[in-house]
């Protein structure tokens, strides 16, 4: 990992390099938010708090702390430490896309295992929890993480995993999954089934737990 021109960049064994990019998020914060499928599919609201428990890019992130704004919080769990040090300085420093940058700096990265954060809050402690454990199916069209994929944690749901976020969650634990994972009905998910599309979207409501 070093500097470069455009910011920081990321090199893994197989010599892919990755730089950071608000990624997807640079187009869906675009469109209506509160149309976009995650912000749907959770029952979000502005001034929520929110954990991503699988950052990544952090391009749900973005997206989530658009929406919630000022009087909310979002806080993403990487396991990887080199990504995390490379998402967190990219969040605090990235320029380029002015409409981006105050939901960006508000996001509060752990380095760590997502399992063990959970499990160190107390109960009810954040309105929605997401995961998004690596695809075992790869979508072919999703270019924008391939250049980490093997380096990345591939760890997948568990049930101590899922019973953590639902303690900890007050509105809704949330799973996006390839449209062929069990995982939806293996831990409890309501899968919201999203036509023509590789991943689907499954809900756990904790209002009633």
């Amino acid at each position: 990992m070093w500097l470069q021109r455009n910011g920081l960049s990321f090199t893994h064994w197989a010599k892919r390099s990755r730089s950071f990019h608000p990624s997807s998020s640079a187009f869906r914060t675009k469109r209506p938010i509160h149309q976009d499928p995650l912000i749907e599919v959770s029952g979000i609201a502005a001034g929520d708090s929110f954990v991503d428990c699988t950052l990544g890019m952090a391009s749900d992130a973005i997206v989530v702390s658009q929406f919630v704004g000022a009087g909310g919080s979002v806080t993403g769990c990487e396991s990887n430490p080199a990504f995390a040090y490379i998402i967190g300085k990219g969040l605090k420093e990235y320029t380029a896309m002015p409409h981006l940058v105050e939901a960006m700096r508000r996001i509060e990265v752990v380095s760590g295992d997502s399992v063990e954060y959970l499990a160190s809050l107390p109960d009810n402690a954040v309105d929605v929890i997401y995961m998004d454990p690596m695809f075992t199916n790869e979508i072919s069209e999703s270019s924008n993480f391939r250049p980490v994929r093997t380096a990345a944690d591939t760890g997948q749901l568990t049930k101590r995993w899922v019973d953590e976020a639902v303690r900890s969650a007050k509105k809704s634990v949330v799973l996006k999954a390839h449209f062929r994972s069990v995982d939806f009905e293996a831990f409890g998910f309501n899968r919201r089934v999203r036509p023509n599309t590789k991943f689907h979207y499954g809900v756990i409501d904790c209002r009633n737990k």
